[in-house]
């Protein structure tokens, strides 16, 4: 049996239809190609009970309830923000805990995701989608990125705007837990075979 608490973020592709759950200070971005690189296209927004203390789904021994007052609310699924969203082929969805966030401003996300090729180039070029950048090169670069900045202890990081917006005074990076999963949403072509589906048929979308 494992105890201890954790945030969340859940995500699902059905169709162009994305459905995510969210938790805590986890969270989602999608990223689609614009006239002048990848824009951030939805953001997740955090829960917090206050500064520094994220919604979470906890698990404790018996010993360690009893201890708590029979008042105190615990996190639960259903307190969970709930989207629903729509999702175009070529779009990059990310999948963080807040250790991203935390580190690395956006901007700094996006210089990082734009060195990427993405499918839609990488038929332009290649005549084929499987040559762009593998969705777990992008998630480590991402991740290495926002690490490296944790352990600067002059870094100036979003963490350090949001606390003193709250009345705290942090300098330095974030040392904190960092995990990015990325996928590029493409065309299914082994379930669908049609580039252009009639008008009111849904593609037929995977996230690789």
């Amino acid at each position: 049996t494992t105890y201890g608490a954790s945030t969340i973020v859940v995500s699902v592709l059905e169709g162009n239809t994305l459905g995510v759950a969210n938790l805590g200070d986890s969270g989602l971005m999608i990223l689609r190609k614009g006239p002048r690189g990848m824009d951030i296209v939805f953001r997740s927004e955090e829960q917090q009970h206050a500064w520094n203390c994220p919604y979470q789904l906890t698990r404790l021994p018996d010993s360690l309830l009893a201890r708590i007052h029979k008042g105190q609310k615990m996190d639960r699924g259903r307190d969970a923000d709930r989207y629903t969203l729509t999702v175009h082929e070529g779009d990059l969805v990310l999948l963080f805990s807040d250790g991203l966030r935390d580190n690395l401003h956006e901007f700094e996300i996006l210089q990082i995701v734009d060195r990427a090729l993405t499918p839609a180039f990488s038929e332009m070029i290649h005549s084929t989608t499987e040559t762009c950048t593998p969705p777990e090169i992008v998630s480590r670069a991402l991740a290495r990125a926002a690490q490296e900045r944790s352990l600067d202890a002059q870094a100036k990081v979003p963490f350090c705007e949001y606390s003193r917006l709250k009345g705290y005074q942090c300098v330095g990076g974030k040392q904190d837990d960092i995990t990015v999963c990325a996928a590029w949403v493409m065309w299914d072509r082994k379930r669908d075979d049609t580039k252009n589906p009639p008008l009111g048929k849904l593609p037929v979308l995977r996230c690789r």
